[in-house]
């Protein structure tokens, strides 16, 4: 028993309509090889899980799902019929292959995109981190010049501090004891002085006991030619 079908415009050969994408097709009339559009809102056929030629939902284990849109087809109502399920992917249509090699490249390229953009966070992150750590390491270093510029500044004031004091002393200490030779100097010529004025005095207290005896002499002698009176 035929189907009833509404007339349909899309009227197409099986070919075009799987170059089209019309895998849910029936058969019009097979001396012309004409098909009619399944999707065609008058059709009678029954729910999705019909097959997309016959519209039977009978012989179940004996369907197909295509792998990319997920319609059903009886393996003896393909054109030409099929003995066996075929290994791997199959797809009830041509335009149904092309657009899943088309998803699975977009997806294939979505995931590649994805893991550049992964390993591009990577590598920003990786050279975040590395200028982050030169950038600590700068600063630890410079901080370390600070330090020791400053260590090196204080030592050096140090060395200046106990130089001028060590010559302050050594200035003190010279002063000191060129004072100690001048006091030296001093009383070695007074020691002179009064060593020269000791030599002096006894010669001076000498004329004078010969000058005191002289005068007493000739006031003695004086005295004797002074006639006695009588």
């Amino acid at each position: 028993k035929k189907e009833k079908i509404h007339p349909c415009t899309e009227v197409l050969h099986p070919l075009c309509a799987e170059l089209l994408d019309r895998a849910r097709i029936v058969v019009k009339d097979k001396a012309k090889d004409e098909v009619v559009c399944y999707k065609c809102e008058h059709h009678s056929f029954g729910p999705k899980d019909a097959c997309g030629i016959c519209g039977r939902r009978s012989g179940q284990a004996n369907m197909l799902l295509c792998d990319f849109c997920g319609k059903g087809y009886h393996m003896g109502c393909m054109n030409p019929p099929m003995e066996s399920v075929p290994e791997g992917e199959w797809f009830c249509s041509v335009v149904c292959g092309a657009k899943k090699k088309k998803a699975d490249e977009e997806k294939k390229a979505a995931e590649e995109k994805a893991a550049r953009e992964e390993a591009a966070k990577i590598l920003q992150k990786a050279a975040r981190d590395a200028a982050a750590k030169k950038a600590a390491e700068e600063k630890a270093a410079a901080e370390a010049a600070e330090r020791e510029a400053a260590e090196k500044k204080a030592a050096e004031e140090k060395a200046a501090v106990e130089a001028a004091e060590k010559e302050a002393a050594e200035k003190k200490a010279d002063e000191e004891k060129t004072a100690a030779e001048e006091a030296e100097k001093e009383d070695s010529k007074m020691d002179d002085a009064e060593d020269k004025e000791a030599e002096e005095k006894p010669a001076t207290d000498g004329e004078g006991e010969a000058k005191a005896a002289e005068g007493n002499a000739a006031a003695v002698e004086a005295k004797e030619e002074v006639p006695m009176e009588s």
